[in-house]
């Protein structure tokens, strides 16, 4: 019988001393991963400099071919090597206003994004890469004013339920976003401080969805 305690006692052990080891691997892991990403941002915040950011607008156009992950380590190293800046930025911009913009942009910066307190305007125009599961994440920057998505195939109506959160926006360009349609203006009509809505170029809004919102927006088609 002792035995057997003994053997029980022992597995028990046995079971705690890996049970320590795999906590102690998980945190050193994590460590190693804080790590990295803290040299990554580093990089990229050398790789790109702080000329992305003029007069107020953080100008991501300079750089056509920047990727996502590096749009994002560069928000994040703004945040972690720059914090003062991030007050004064109140304008975000991946576009030049003609094509292309930036083209490798899916969505995943502008998650990031919401760490710019004073943002005011987006402007994402003629990005061809953005996807309507990156664009959800634009609901997070809801003190926005001005969204200018001009030329953006990934903007659909349910990309618009997401924009409808911004209830602060008051300019919205979606000239081109062949992917709206009637439906689309139904949440754009919850949208009380829209003023103006830009939609050239749209062929599946009739008049009937126009007739959707209300008086007070200043339709363009």
């Amino acid at each position: 019988m002792e035995g057997q305690w003994r053997s029980r006692w022992e597995e028990v052990e046995a079971a705690a001393e890996a049970d320590r080891k795999r906590q102690h691997c998980t945190i050193q892991q994590l460590m190693e991963t804080e790590a990295e990403r803290v040299v990554a941002a580093r990089a990229a915040l050398d790789r790109y400099g702080m000329g992305v950011v003029q007069r107020g607008t953080l100008r991501f156009s300079h750089h056509p071919d920047i990727p996502d992950r590096d749009a994002s380590l560069l928000l994040q190293a703004l945040r972690r090597f720059r914090p003062h800046l991030l007050p004064t930025i109140t304008a975000l911009s991946f576009s030049w206003g003609s094509p292309p913009g930036c083209k490798n942009i899916t969505g995943e910066a502008l998650e990031h994004a919401a760490c710019l307190p004073s943002l005011k305007s987006l402007d994402l125009r003629c990005c061809a890469g953005l996807t309507p599961d990156g664009l959800r994440h634009i609901s997070k920057l809801t003190q926005l004013e001005r969204l200018e998505l001009c030329d953006v195939r990934g903007v659909t109506d349910a990309v618009l339920a997401h924009v409808a959160e911004m209830r602060g926006l008051r300019f919205l360009d979606v000239s081109g976003c062949v992917g709206v349609t009637d439906a689309g203006m139904l949440h754009v009509a919850r949208m009380v401080g829209l003023r103006q809505l830009r939609m050239t170029g749209c062929p599946q809004v009739t008049s009937a969805g126009v007739s959707l919102l209300p008086g007070c927006v200043q339709v363009t088609r």
